[in-house]
């Protein structure tokens, strides 16, 4: 998310319409600001992040959650 992309923005309305969770990863030293509508949408699991390394455990987190869900 810490790049603009009008591509990426679809799947992301696709994918909720359709209810598949979805995780965010933004970066806080990106060079724009995250989209209001990306931010304030209860659907997403919107995460800042500092360092790439941060975002390991909320992936794992994530993918358990999801492998959970499905079991």
């Amino acid at each position: 998310m810490s790049t603009p992309s009008l591509g990426v923005g679809y799947e992301i309305g696709r994918a909720v319409e359709a209810g598949k969770p979805i995780l965010c990863l933004y970066s806080i030293h990106a060079d724009f600001e995250l989209s209001a509508l990306i931010e304030g949408c209860r659907e997403l699991n919107v995460i800042h992040y500092d360092h790439l390394t941060d975002t390991y455990p909320v992936i794992e987190k994530f993918l358990e959650e999801l492998r959970t869900e499905n079991h």
